[in-house]
């Protein structure tokens, strides 16, 4: 009975892991669509989920006074039931809170962090509670049936591994955010109902209670964890997380701010973590003390970071690197082996014996480190220092706290050779943020003008030998000052012509502020740019040529996500024009919905216009017939324009249907009467020519494409790595696409390359 009862206890915390990890994913999307993607809001949900877990695990450490008192397994059960009853209301709970965001806003915007802050807790609280609150259990568990709780922690830490891959590469691909909610809640009631079912073997309270008096290691304060016990887990934690944040920076800068490399880089980090945890029962036999692990892991970092910063130019070293086999491999060589040496800290002290309350202080001590080390990475250290001297932070604070805490415990050679490593990551030091920037895509050589690491991104101006400049966001051209950029002054330009008497504009996304130039340029009354990174406002005055827009009294600058600001505004606007991050990167897909087009739609006037960039060339061919088709399935009365000089699709739509988009031009027909003529790089002729779809060829070339949803995710969780394997398409390629409304010959796809600055 004892070994079935062991096998279960291994697997239920194991799937209970899959359950957790998927509940993370769909929290922070469900978060996000909510309330608007931002670091903020990222912080809120992170910080709610690490404070249930804490106190979860605290109050049951102490509810759980000793393991002859209660079913553990069963409490187990009942906790991941509860769990998935709060997963399947996350629907309509959300759906609330984006209602009472709306209104909030509306009347008391100084409110709105608060709402989203008491949103978020009484949303994810209580089933984040009850994660936390299955540590101190494994504990009781593990006693009953001879299992290590390092082991159950170790199992369930790979369960949320192998739950992160599964969500993104399958479960929410095939079943949308709420198919996926259904079966993460499926999995938490099948784990629920076993568990509850499974018996354990009996406890001889009688012989236990001989046994706890007289072993001295069942004392009062042998159950408890020490002082300087705390501090290690603590410090573990923190360093982790602050690790796990200031890494990833680099890491998305050269994989590319994907979900694909997201979810590829934390399943990583999870079954390191996990590995090590299953590892610690034989590495203490090895009689190697935990202080040593904890010095050649602060030099693992050292050592470490000079790779991590150089990462985009050796991979160039190495050709085609594009694949998630890759990407995997790349991150466990590098983050791994600090990861799993930090990761000894937690299971090692867990595998003491102390008691439940132990247990849950010691796991909570070492969560609350987590949610520090997170928060004080994206707000304080790399916004201070950059990603790569937190990283030495992070390796000295390990090795310092070695050495207080273990003091001549610590092997002499141990200070001397962390020492040497610092010294040497100081060497190669490659200038990150000061003379260089990495590159998710070969650039060449270049001079940064400006870097600002900001909680989410890291925004940098750069300036090529050419002269031309251009904003890059983690390592991707945002928006840039080059041939190929030609389409950008058009994005404001045409809806403007295509309006009778815009006055009011939208301008979403503002990267180098070409696109909101063009709309000034136009005469409009009132220009509103909304943006949710602070920097790319900070470092336009590096961009001459859009003729210093945000110093135009009539131009209006607003730090929000675009969504967010089109959900909770009263404003009606004439026209909306946006150039969001291209499709697959993570996040964007809230700018491509169909429910995203719908509030755009609600919040123009009558004979109002609508421009958005359609970049075919950097996702597959099905999924720019979707963004096409998307568009149209809202603004019916839609067309494709295609700018001569770089062929970049922006796809054009109107709210009335009184006749078809492009059929009439307004301001080059009639122009307004006083206003200045702009000077335009298109004659009147040239620009009515470069209609490439009207209405009906459009839809044409989207037939039978799937609509882009909230729900289903297509563009961050769809079939997304193709272009990211090959590389970009040639917008010709893609211009004849247009043309055919068909997929090309596999023999022409690799025809034709973009050069590296038509990103």
């Amino acid at each position: 009975m004892k070994k079935s009862a062991a096998a279960v206890s291994l697997l239920l915390p194991a799937l209970g892991g899959v359950a957790a990890l998927s509940w993370e994913v769909i929290w922070q999307l469900r978060t996000s669509l909510a309330f608007g993607v931002s670091a903020s809001g990222a912080a809120i949900t992170l910080a709610t989920m690490m404070a249930g877990m804490t106190l979860g695990a605290a109050l049951c450490g102490r509810f759980l006074k000793s393991s002859d008192q209660s079913n553990p397994l069963r409490l187990y059960g009942v906790l991941e039931i509860v769990i998935g009853i709060c997963g399947l209301a996350l629907g309509m709970m959300f759906g609330w809170l984006d209602d009472f965001d709306r209104m909030l806003y509306q009347t008391q915007p100084a409110l709105a962090p608060v709402a989203h802050l008491v949103g978020v807790v009484s949303v994810i609280f209580l089933p984040a509670a009850c994660m936390g609150a299955s540590i101190p259990i494994f504990g009781q568990i593990g006693r009953r049936v001879g299992v290590p709780l390092s082991t159950l922690y170790g199992v369930n830490t790979l369960g949320a591994a192998a739950g992160t891959l599964l969500v993104a590469f399958l479960l929410i691909p095939q079943l949308g955010l709420q198919g996926t909610a259904i079966c993460t809640a499926l999995i938490n009631c099948i784990v629920g109902i076993a568990a509850c079912v499974t018996p354990l073997p009996r406890v001889d309270s009688a012989t236990n209670g001989a046994t706890k008096k007289s072993n001295p290691a069942f004392s009062a304060a042998a159950q408890m964890p020490a002082w300087d016990v705390l501090a290690v887990v603590f410090m573990s934690g923190f360093v982790t997380f602050l690790l796990e944040v200031a890494w990833f920076r680099a890491l998305r800068a050269a994989f590319e701010t994907t979900t694909t490399g997201f979810s590829i880089m934390l399943a990583v980090v999870l079954l390191t973590l996990g590995v090590s945890a299953r590892c610690v029962a034989s590495i203490k036999a090895r009689g190697i003390r935990l202080e040593t692990y904890l010095c050649v892991a602060a030099i693992a970092i050292f050592l470490g970071t000079p790779l991590i910063e150089r990462l985009d130019l050796i991979l160039l070293q190495f050709g085609n690197h594009n694949t998630p086999l890759n990407w995997f491999a790349i991150t466990a060589l590098l983050v791994g082996p600090a990861v799993f040496l930090l990761g000894l800290a937690l299971p090692w002290h867990l595998s003491n014996d102390y008691s439940a309350r132990g247990v849950g202080k010691t796991y909570a001590v070492n969560t609350i480190g987590a949610v520090l080390g997170a928060i004080s990475a994206a707000w304080f250290f790399l916004p201070s220092f950059g990603f790569v001297h937190t990283a030495w932070i992070a390796g000295a604070v390990v090795l310092g706290t070695a050495l207080v805490l273990y003091g001549k415990q610590v092997p002499a050679w141990c200070p001397a050779v962390g020492v040497v490593a610092f010294a040497l990551a100081v060497y190669l030091d490659s200038g990150v943020g000061r003379t260089r920037i990495l590159f998710s895509f070969p650039y060449g050589a270049h001079t940064v003008v400006a870097h600002h690491e900001g909680p989410d991104a890291a925004t940098s101006a750069i300036e090529f030998e050419n002269g031309s400049r251009g904003v890059f966001i983690d390592g991707f051209a945002a928006a840039a000052f080059w041939p190929t950029s030609h389409y950008m002054s058009w994005m404001g330009s045409l809806p403007a012509l295509l309006h009778p008497e815009p006055q009011d504009a939208l301008v979403i996304c503002f990267g180098t502020g070409q696109t909101a130039n063009a709309v000034r340029n136009e005469g409009l009354a009132n220009t509103t740019i909304v943006d949710i990174n602070p920097a790319v406002f900070e470092i336009a005055k590096h961009f001459p040529k859009n003729d210093d827009v945000l110093a135009d009294p009539t131009v209006h600058s607003v730090l929000m996500d675009g969504r967010a600001f089109l959900r909770r505004t009263d404003q009606m606007f004439d026209i909306i024009t946006l150039e969001p991050m291209p499709p697959n990167h993570a996040g964007v897909n809230a700018l491509y919905s169909r429910e995203f087009y719908e509030l755009a739609r609600a919040r123009l006037r009558p004979g109002g216009v609508i421009a958005q960039w359609l970049p075919a060339h950097l996702v597959s061919a099905d999924h720019a017939r979707s963004v096409a088709g998307t568009f149209q399935d809202v603004f019916p009365n839609a067309a494709l324009w295609a700018d001569p000089a770089d062929i970049n699709g922006i796809l054009i739509g109107c709210v009335d249907d009184d006749g078809d988009i492009g059929s009439r031009w307004p301001g080059l027909d009639h122009p307004r009467a006083g206003a200045p003529i702009p000077q335009r790089s298109l004659a009147a002729d040239a620009i009515r020519k470069a209609l490439l779809l009207d209405r009906h060829t459009l839809r044409v070339y989207a037939a039978n494409a799937a609509v882009i949803t909230d729900d289903n995710q297509l563009l961050a969780y769809g079939d997304r790595l193709s272009i990211k394997e090959s590389g970009p398409r040639s917008t010709k390629l893609v211009h004849r696409e247009f043309l055919l409304g068909q997929e090309p010959p596999p023999s022409e796809a690799t025809d034709l390359r973009l050069e590296p600055t038509s990103y």
